[in-house]
């Protein structure tokens, strides 16, 4: 092993949301694993009142606290005027930071995040910008996309379906899938019962198109008797109209004990392995954590077609999963009476999930390449790689 490959290297990772979710639930789970491999990462957070920084924490995690303002509607004029004067100061704030911080590398976690790849720039680091997800319209995704080529000495999506929706072309980016730590996600004992359980495990937000899972639900408790329904996941505080449509659209679909409705999961690996089958029928996603994690758990998988879960599930022709139309809950439907219809079916679906999951998106694997990467970006310092 060469003194290159054993030299610790330093990276920054520049996060956007003080909450927890997925990007934060990615990257603090490759920590330790960087560590091992002479990765040093530090993580800067918002400082907003958000949950981040405290299981950043508690996990031992070194962070720094900076000035980065929530951006706002484009329909709210005034909140973006103020926005857009205060990103001079944040501007600063980020550069004393990197400065303060001396990484060999700064990450940025989203591709609207321009002010921090700016300070990465300014502050003469090299800076990687990672596209996680496809929340922007398409017209905006490709305006950012020509941007962050100008600022990233490299760019990483998690997918080839993310990259397109950006305009990127092979060649401009790398593609890195999220991972699932499969020594936590894995198959269990199945719970002996009759029936069989169809479950979404989503936060209450818009994206996540729960009324599509419930109005499947309603549609299919008509014909298949077989399927009890689950819906788990919180309530989000920002979200309370959402929130309330949602529990209308319950009521509404008169499912009874058909549909049971649980609050935030805290042992998401063995709530996951109650459940026969793993819905996902977002509107908006990048590389969905849910779907990797029901694939490491062995159970068959029902998602929409958005960012990269048809490379996920489908990969090299035996897929691991069933991809559906957005907002289509009639063929949400009749793919989840076609597969519990079919126990060999189940069977064989959950296995390939299983399988895809151990030899395409472990966190050892996942980790192994960002070391890499990081490395190469250390060593090129200022160049970019691509």
């Amino acid at each position: 092993m060469s003194e290159q490959d054993t030299q610790a290297v330093r990276v920054l990772q520049i996060l956007f949301d003080d909450r927890f979710g997925g990007p934060q639930k990615r990257i603090f789970q490759s920590i330790a694993g960087l560590a091992e491999r002479g990765v040093h990462v530090i993580v800067a957070l918002p400082d907003r009142a958000g949950n981040a920084h405290v299981i950043a924490r508690e996990k031992g995690i070194e962070t720094r606290i900076t000035k980065m303002a929530k951006i706002p509607r484009p329909s709210k004029i005034f909140d973006v005027l103020r926005w857009l004067f205060t990103l001079p100061g944040e501007l600063l704030a980020l550069v004393r930071l990197i400065r303060e911080v001396r990484p060999d590398v700064v990450t940025v976690n989203g591709a609207i995040l321009v002010v921090p790849a700016l300070a990465a720039k300014l502050a003469g680091v090299p800076v990687m910008i990672n596209f996680n997800d496809t929340s922007l319209s398409e017209n905006l995704a490709r305006l950012f996309g020509w941007l962050d080529r100008k600022l990233a000495n490299l760019i990483v999506c998690q997918g080839d379906g993310v990259a397109r929706h950006y305009g990127l072309e092979r060649g401009q980016y790398i593609c890195v899938y999220s991972a699932v730590d499969i020594a936590q996600f894995y198959p269990r004992q199945p719970i002996q019962q009759r029936t069989l359980r169809a479950g979404l495990i989503a936060n209450w937000n818009p994206i996540k198109d729960i009324e599509n899972f419930l109005e499947a639900a309603r549609q299919t408790a008509q014909r298949e008797p077989s399927l009890h329904f689950v819906l788990a996941g919180p309530k989000i505080d920002t979200q309370p109209e959402y929130a309330e449509r949602i529990e209308h659209n319950i009521a509404a679909a008169a499912l009874g004990d058909r549909l049971t409705v649980v609050g935030a999961v805290q042992d998401v690996p063995a709530f996951m392995n109650t459940l026969d089958i793993v819905v996902m029928c977002s509107l908006r996603e990048g590389c969905p954590n849910v779907v990797l994690e029901a694939m490491a758990c062995g159970r068959p998988v029902v998602a929409t077609d958005v960012g990269c879960v048809r490379e996920l599930l489908d990969w090299e022709g035996e897929p691991g999963g069933i991809v559906v139309p957005v907002r289509d809950p009639a063929r949400l439907g009749d793919a989840l009476r076609e597969i519990a219809h079919d126990a060999v079916r189940r069977e064989r679906l959950g296995n390939r999930g299983r399988a895809l999951a151990q030899e395409r998106y472990s966190l050892d694997a996942h980790v192994a390449c960002y070391v890499t990467l990081y490395r190469e970006m250390a060593r090129r310092r200022g160049l970019t790689i691509l």
